[in-house]
């Protein structure tokens, strides 16, 4: 048996066989963990599609993060 629970994202993404597919919506029905993370992956991609604006960083607080990360 196939483990359905570690594989969500590429059903979600359209990704695999449709055999695969079929087992996971048969799955799905006794499943309710699976059910549930589903619908959260479905709504996170929503909302990502829904669009963000992407602000410029001033170049001081770049490095000042990149300083940090890396230690120097």
């Amino acid at each position: 048996m196939e483990n359905y629970c570690d594989n969500l994202l590429d059903y979600v993404n359209h990704q695999g066989t449709a055999n695969e597919a079929i087992g996971l919506m048969e799955h799905l029905h006794v499943c309710q963990r699976c059910r549930q993370n589903i619908d959260l992956y479905r709504e996170s991609l929503e909302l990502m599609q829904q669009g963000f604006t992407i602000r410029d960083v001033p170049g001081s607080l770049k490095k000042e993060i990149l300083d940090f990360v890396f230690e120097k």
